[in-house]
């Protein structure tokens, strides 16, 4: 079938109008890009939307966004006092204990009575009750916050690690020997060890007469 006849070449027609365009672009002082023939490369494009790393159409992995609520972790300045860590670290421990079964409330206020106190580094701390050492290869970073004071405080009773991460299914931690690491600077607790048997209260008191 033949076609309408139709005057001058199609790709001369568009060549026309993008002169035209460019022309009155030029005329006006405009700056806006047009984009001749292709969208704009999907490369150039890619940008990271989340917290998270992407990758980029080329495999390139993308740098995370810096999180605006993030917070470093404070290892300097003004720290809490040795009885608002006490306080912190008993609060927790009467909790646990408050979690085992039929505890009555004598038992649980004997189990949040502190047994020692030491006041020390977090490497020190997590070296005395084996959980959450300092990587070998830890940043610059990483070594200034495990340099950062804490406070020790070691229990005795019967607790129950209530919000402890567990498989789907199982029960939570139980222990009699209960350590509690108190940021200094926070008042919060990071870190803690229970045991069945362990008891670390004598460790903590060798620590806090500088033994």
């Amino acid at each position: 079938m033949l076609r309408p006849h139709q005057s001058g070449h199609p790709k001369r027609r568009r060549f026309a109008v993008w002169l035209t365009l460019l022309a009155l672009l030029a005329a006006t002082g405009a700056t806006t890009a047009i984009a001749v023939g292709a969208e704009e490369s999907p490369e150039r494009k890619t940008t990271a939307t989340t917290s998270e790393p992407g990758r980029s159409p080329l495999g390139e992995t993308i740098p995370p966004e810096p999180d605006p609520e993030y917070t470093p972790p404070v290892s300097s300045g003004p720290q809490v006092s040795q009885g608002a860590a006490v306080t912190a670290a008993s609060k927790e421990a009467q909790g646990e204990s408050a979690a085992v079964a039929g505890a009555s409330s004598a038992t649980i206020q004997s189990a949040a009575s502190p047994q020692a106190i030491a006041h020390t580094t977090r490497k020190i701390a997590t070296d005395t009750i084996g959980q959450g050492q300092e990587p070998a290869d830890a940043s610059a970073d990483v070594r200034t916050w495990y340099e950062g004071s804490v406070y020790l405080v070691s229990y005795t009773g019967n607790y129950v690690a209530y919000d402890a991460p567990v498989p789907p299914g199982a029960k939570a931690p139980t222990g009699k020997y209960l350590t509690l690491i108190v940021d200094a600077y926070s008042g919060k607790i990071t870190g803690y060890e229970l045991s069945k048997t362990a008891d670390l209260s004598s460790k903590v008191s060798a620590l806090a007469d500088g033994t």
